[in-house]
């Protein structure tokens, strides 16, 4: 549970007349982190994730928090309210896939499994279907470098 991921939301109103004062709140109002966001456009912005701080949860769980922005003045307030979360988990690595190669002409089954004291998490539903849906937004994306990218599927 490191912290530090680029997070990018995508909204209406970002205008560039308030994006200095940009932020994203991680937790609930008596515990929470605040980092500073930026604004891309009308429509985007991104913040980054905070270091571990609940470090209350043992590494191996899964801590979900609300997650929300703000451009307000005093104390940032008040913040979006919606069901909108960010999780903090252990970062899985890959032990093996399997096959471990494969023909890049053909579609094929792989199987990837992490390395011990490792899991894979479900991807929380969106209640949205299409690709766009697996690429960062609660789905299973797997990347083939310049060979593109296909849906995944966690199997448990």
């Amino acid at each position: 549970m490191e912290g530090f991921t680029d997070i990018f939301v995508t909204g209406k109103g970002f205008a560039a007349n308030i994006a200095e004062k940009a932020k994203c709140r991680f937790g609930v109002d008596n515990s929470y982190a605040v980092t500073d966001a930026e604004v891309l456009d009308y429509t985007k912005l991104v913040c980054r994730s905070p270091e571990a701080i609940f470090n209350k949860v043992d590494s191996g769980e899964v801590l979900s928090v609300p997650f929300s922005i703000s451009f307000g003045e005093q104390e940032n307030k008040p913040w979006t309210q919606d069901l909108h979360r960010y999780r903090f988990y252990k970062q899985p690595y890959l032990a093996f896939a399997s096959p471990d190669e494969i023909d890049v002409r053909k579609k094929a089954e792989i199987y990837v499994y992490p390395e011990e004291g490792y899991s894979f998490l479900q991807p929380v539903p969106t209640g949205r279907l299409g690709m766009s849906d697996y690429h960062g937004t609660g789905g299973v994306s797997c990347s083939f470098g310049k060979f593109g990218s296909s849906m995944g599927m966690y199997l448990n």
